[in-house]
């Protein structure tokens, strides 16, 4: 049994724009997670006609994994998980332009830096097939360094609310 809350409990997400299905594992260094695609799963309403996932999705998913670091840190601390934003990427490549369904999406983010409001991480997703292989997770399907910010309720309201 997994010890973790679902992605939602530690997103300011509401779906369906939760993309991920499983929190694996966290701590103060890192986040694994896990979506389907499928059209049981999360990522179901942004599939394409042939169940395929636009491989565009790797930066959100990268910045939600993020976000459950984030969420999952703060929790059972008294703070409120904060909104964050993605300020940019680099170097993110992916090998395909699809995730196909059927695929297994393992990301995995680890801090590269975080002072609680600016924070670099450097993500991958590995893919699992139905059928997995000795061979398969060597190169990761997508990988790039993602930069966010975290923003205050505060903050929130002066960004997206004109006076």
């Amino acid at each position: 049994m997994n010890k973790y809350l679902s992605p939602r409990e530690y997103l300011p997400h509401e779906p369906p724009m939760v993309l991920i299905d499983e929190v694996v594992y966290v701590d103060e260094n890192k986040a694994l997670t896990k979506c389907y695609v499928n059209h049981e799963g999360v990522l179901s309403p942004f599939l394409n006609e042939d169940g395929n996932l636009p491989s565009f999705f790797a930066l959100e998913i990268f910045a939600q994994s993020v976000g459950i670091w984030n969420g999952y840190n703060l929790h059972g601390t008294g703070n409120k998980t904060k909104m964050g934003m993605i300020l940019g990427a680099r170097d993110l490549k992916v090998k395909e332009p699809f995730f196909k369904t059927g695929y297994v999406l393992n990301i995995e983010v680890y801090k590269n830096m975080s002072d609680g409001t600016l924070a670099n991480f450097e993500g991958k997703i590995f893919v699992n097939k139905k059928v997995s292989t000795n061979d398969e997770n060597k190169e990761p399907f997508a990988s790039g360094r993602v930069n966010v910010i975290s923003i205050c309720d505060k903050d929130k309201h002066k960004l997206f609310n004109r006076e």
